[in-house]
């Protein structure tokens, strides 16, 4: 991502000229604010928020991923019921229906 030097903006600017910079923001021009000459914020259209989530998401699922295929590697074939675990642990179950 590339940030322009225009797009730096002090905290008080941005008071001064909030629907400026929200409008160029929409415009997919990121708007960094400056606070004693250090960035503190950004302001980015909302699909650019979005995407970020959704690259997140899928780092999720990348790990989630890894360590079921590092289960599946390591599987040794024994099994427990979920009877047997919650015992071990003192949890103690709801009935079953039946």
């Amino acid at each position: 991502m590339e940030i322009k030097l225009q797009n730096l903006i002090s905290v008080s600017e941005m008071s001064r000229s909030a629907s400026a910079t929200i409008a160029k923001a929409q415009a997919g021009e990121v708007q960094i604010i400056l606070n004693h000459n250090k960035p503190v914020a950004a302001i980015v259209d909302i699909s650019v928020l979005e995407r970020l989530r959704f690259l997140e998401e899928e780092d999720e699922w990348r790990e989630l991923e890894a360590m079921a295929e590092k289960r599946i590697a390591e599987d040794n074939g024994v099994r427990h019921s979920l009877d047997d675990v919650a015992a071990k642990y003192g949890i103690k179950l709801p009935p079953r229906k039946s």
